[in-house]
C-alpha cells in the first residue's frame, strides 16, 4: 500500500517528509504519472520548444506576415533581437500554463481553429508535429478517463489527496482514473 501526501505551504512538504520518511509526496506520484503512465518527458513541454520552436516562430517573416501576427510583426519590427527572446520565454509561461488549465485551446488551435489568432497561430507554428503534455493528456483521458475502460497499470492501489488549493482539472481526471485503480 502506497499512500501520497503534499503540501501547500512552503515548508509543509518537507516538514511532512521528515515526521513520515519512505511516504511519497504528490511531486513523486506526478513523477510515477510522467514516467510510468503518460510517458512525459521534459522534451514534451512547452517550455523545452520556447527558445527554439518560438524564438524561430517569431523570428519567420512568413508567419509574422499574416494578417493575425500584424501587430506583433509591428512590436518586433524594429529589429531588436531581445524582444523576440523575451516574449518567446513570456510565451512559453503562457502556454505551459494552458496545457494544464485550457487543453482544450490548444487543442482546437493545432485542428486549425482561430485562425485570426496570433496565439493560435504561433502554437500551430510551434507544435505541429510534436508531443506535447496536453495532448499525451488528452490521449491517457480518452483511453482510461471512460468508466467502462481499461484501468490504467503502474498506479498506486491507494492515494491520498488533501489541502489542494489550485489544482487542474485535468489533474482532478487523472487523480479520478487513480481512483479506478484502487477499487
Amino acid at each position: 500500500m502506497k499512500l501520497y501526501i503534499g503540501g501547500v505551504y512552503q515548508g509543509q512538504e518537507e516538514l511532512a517528509r521528515a515526521e513520515n520518511p519512505g511516504l511519497p509526496c504528490y511531486p513523486d506520484f506526478h513523477e510515477t504519472i510522467r514516467r510510468a503512465v503518460v510517458r512525459l518527458t521534459p522534451q514534451t513541454t512547452a517550455y523545452f520548444f520556447a527558445r527554439g520552436g518560438l524564438y524561430g516562430a517569431l523570428g519567420d517573416p512568413t508567419l509574422r506576415g499574416t494578417p493575425a501576427m500584424a501587430s506583433l510583426d509591428a512590436w518586433l519590427g524594429d529589429g531588436d533581437p531581445l524582444k523576440p527572446w523575451a516574449l518567446a520565454g513570456e510565451l512559453a509561461g503562457v502556454y505551459e500554463k494552458y496545457q494544464a488549465w485550457r487543453r482544450d485551446w490548444l487543442l482546437r488551435w493545432e485542428a486549425g481553429a482561430d485562425q485570426d489568432d496570433a496565439q493560435a497561430r504561433l502554437w500551430r507554428a510551434v507544435a505541429a508535429g510534436r508531443d506535447y503534455r496536453a495532448r499525451r493528456i488528452h490521449d491517457y483521458l480518452a483511453r482510461f478517463g471512460r468508466d467502462d475502460g481499461p484501468l490504467p497499470q503502474g498506479l498506486p492501489k491507494r492515494l491520498l489527496v488533501f489541502a489542494t488549493l489550485n489544482i487542474s482539472p485535468d489533474v482532478l481526471r487523472v487523480l479520478a482514473t487513480q481512483a479506478r485503480v484502487g477499487t
